[in-house]
């Protein structure tokens, strides 16, 4: 499959679901992002999406990457980006991914990549990014290795 560079925007991925982003570029961002958490000496990613056509197929794809590369992931499930953020300060983990096109428009979908403070990613990491997607092949782990997947809805309601 062939991706579009235009989908990988500043802190985010955006583009038409399921022609530009699918389950193909979330499965594939998964392990890269791990990747890169693993780098930074991070165990967990917390993954929520919101309710947009698509969001539980990228969602699950996504996750599906991160635990084949040893991260263990804390799924808090349809939340809305503040959501998401309040959840990863709550929880002590650097990074959450949020599968959302926030306000784009409704036949978009994407996934938004958020350190601790909330806002975005580092620049190196959109670099990084990049480069892993498109010039590299992702590491994946062995069996004995993969990470797990924990369900936290509850988080919230804290």
């Amino acid at each position: 499959m062939k991706v579009a560079k235009n989908i990988l925007r500043e802190a985010d991925i955006r583009g038409v679901y399921p022609k530009e982003v699918n389950y193909e570029v979330a499965l594939k961002l998964g392990y890269v992002f791990a990747e890169y958490a693993k780098k930074n000496k991070q165990e967990y990613v917390v993954v929520g999406h919101d309710n947009r056509f698509g969001g539980p197929e990228l969602t699950k794809n996504l996750i599906q990457g991160l635990i084949y590369s040893g991260m263990n992931v804390i799924y808090i499930g349809l939340v809305t980006t503040p959501m998401l953020n309040y959840a990863s300060h709550k929880l002590n983990q650097e990074y959450g991914v949020m599968v959302t096109a926030s306000h784009n428009p409704p036949q978009y979908n994407g996934l938004k990549f958020l350190d601790s403070d909330g806002i975005g990613i580092p620049d190196d990491l959109e670099l990084e990014i990049e480069k892993l997607y498109f010039d590299g092949e992702p590491d994946r782990v062995e069996f004995s290795e993969i990470g797990e997947l924990y369900h936290n809805d509850k988080i919230i309601d804290e």
